[in-house]
């Protein structure tokens, strides 16, 4: 028995620091929960900054660029309102379901100006100038961007490469390689071997998939698999695939 107690505080402490890293980014905002369709969506920010509105389109006033009489329409909801220094009114945060269960936050100005669209189903605005967007769609996993508000546009702040952070298993046999040129074999992996899908290339757009991931197998060796834009993605690491129409 008195190995009992300290095995469960063991497990305890796990579990909170996991649910923490999962789901306890930027502490310091407020964090509501959106209507994502599918999947559940998050909007966090600063009370002191920002001006909760959410209105979805067809509340809001007729003469507003967001306005949207058609409830089964792919309409906009306008969560919030703030002030940025490059804009003498204020900015909007917009939050789309899309066309088909394809979620995107917006950043406009009163006028109706899109400065621009990141597909995503959380929004973390920091600050009245940077904002922070996640989320597994339009994509192959779950991107992580950060974005800087400029005069007429959004810029997304470059990275060395893209986290993808995907734990999981190998649907097929997997080739590691030494680099991109898919040359020199690290590794070959079987089917149902576990692996750790780490990065890959920083740059490339929504809806333009990435073809190189650096993973770590079991063991621990680390090598490129190439996706084969020829074959299905979701048939090659579980987890990693193509979330959109």
């Amino acid at each position: 028995m008195k190995f009992f107690f300290p095995a469960i505080a063991f497990l305890s402490i796990s579990f909170f620091q996991s649910f923490g890293q999962a789901n306890n980014y930027f502490p310091q905002l407020t964090k509501i929960k959106i209507d994502g369709g599918m999947n559940p969506a998050v909007f966090g920010y600063t009370k002191s900054e920002v001006k909760l509105i959410r209105k979805k389109g067809t509340q809001l006033p007729k003469n507003d660029p967001w306005y949207c009489p058609d409830p089964d329409a792919p309409c906009y909801e306008k969560l919030a309102s703030f002030k940025n220094p490059l804009f003498k009114d204020s900015l909007y945060v917009l939050f789309s379901h899309g066309p088909s269960e394809d979620p995107s936050f917006s950043i406009s100005t009163k006028a109706g100006k899109v400065l621009g669209d990141v597909n995503g189903l959380e929004l973390y605005l920091t600050n009245t100038s940077t904002f922070y967007v996640n989320g597994h769609t339009n994509n192959l996993f779950n991107k992580r961007r950060k974005f800087q508000i400029k005069s007429d546009t959004i810029a997304e702040v470059a990275q060395p490469f893209y986290y993808v952070g995907l734990q999981s298993v190998t649907l097929k046999d997997v080739v590691l390689y030494k680099d991109k040129t898919s040359t020199e074999v690290v590794a070959s992996l079987p089917k149902g071997y576990k692996v750790e899908v780490i990065l890959t290339d920083y740059g490339k757009p929504d809806f333009e998939l990435e073809d190189h991931f650096l993973v770590r197998s079991d063991y621990g060796l680390m090598g490129w698999v190439r996706i084969n834009k020829e074959e299905s993605w979701d048939k090659i690491i579980k987890g990693l695939f193509f979330a959109g129409d």
